[in-house]
Formats: C-alpha cells, sequence, structure tokens
C-alpha cells in the first residue's frame, strides 16, 4: 500500500484476498495495513497508555497472525487424510475471520469508536488464534507420537 487506503478501499482489498489463504491475507492486507494502523490509533483522542496498550496488542495480533500462517504452511506438507485435514479447515476460517475484523476495526478507529472496544476484540482475537495454534500443535504431538511409537 503506497497511499492509506480509506475503509472502504481497505474492505474491497480484503474482499479481493479473502478466499486466498492466510499468507496472501497476511501479504497484501494486514501487512500493509500496520503503519496505517498505527497512525490511526494514535491519531484518537484516548490517553496515551490506551493508545499504547492498542498498539502493543495490535503487535500481538499480527505476530499470532504469522504463527499461524507458519502452522498452516507445516500442517500442508501431511497427507489429506490426516488428523490436520480439521486443523487446516480452522486454521483458514480463523484466519479470514480475524483478519475480516481487522479490517473493520481499522474503520472503526477511524470513525472515532473508543480504543477500549479495540482492546477488548484484540485480545479476543489473540486468545483465537492462539487457540488454533495450540489445537494444531496438540494434534501433531499425537501425529508424532504415533508415528514413533514401537509397534
Amino acid at each position: 500500500m503506497k497511499k492509506e487506503l480509506t475503509p472502504g478501499e481497505l474492505l474491497e482489498l480484503f474482499e479481493r484476498y479473502a478466499n486466498e489463504d492466510p499468507g496472501t491475507l497476511l501479504a497484501f492486507v494486514l501487512e500493509p495495513l500496520e503503519p496505517y494502523m498505527a497512525k490511526a490509533i494514535l491519531a484518537t483522542d484516548a490517553d496515551a497508555m490506551t493508545k499504547a496498550e492498542t498498539i502493543h496488542l495490535y503487535g500481538h495480533l499480527i505476530g499470532s497472525y504469522r504463527a499461524l500462517y507458519l502452522i498452516y504452511r507445516s500442517a500442508l506438507q501431511y497427507p489429506q487424510e490426516s488428523p490436520f485435514k480439521e486443523d487446516l479447515k480452522n486454521i483458514v476460517l480463523t484466519a479470514q475471520k480475524v483478519a475480516k475484523k481487522v479490517v473493520e476495526l481499522y474503520s472503526d478507529i477511524k470513525k472515532g469508536k473508543p480504543l477500549e472496544l479495540a482492546i477488548h476484540w484484540l485480545v479476543f482475537s489473540i486468545l483465537e488464534l492462539e487457540s488454533s495454534i495450540e489445537s494444531y500443535l496438540a494434534h501433531l504431538k499425537l501425529y508424532i507420537y504415533d508415528k514413533l511409537k514401537p509397534s
């Protein structure tokens, strides 16, 4: 994104890539939005601590999203009949849902909605992303144990 997109343009961009894998959403929607999200947060009337907490949580969310994408890439290496088939579906759905909400969150912040609402949503979304990661890792642990246990 060379210039800051309006919330409507950003929504169109999201819709163009909505059915792609999490990496595409990350590369074409979420990562380019990062500096503009920070700018929008800093432009609010919230106190400095609320702004700092919101920016921190947004960074945490993007980090968790990146981790989820790496998990997605890892899960693609296993056969479709593996226990990861459901994890893959869950990861894609979670990634799409979170990416769409980030676009909506940016719009809400630009419209002047309180950052406290953003903070609550960010915490919830981070937990949702991390839950998907933990679910995959639990299945991976069982899969590896099954492959390595003596017959």
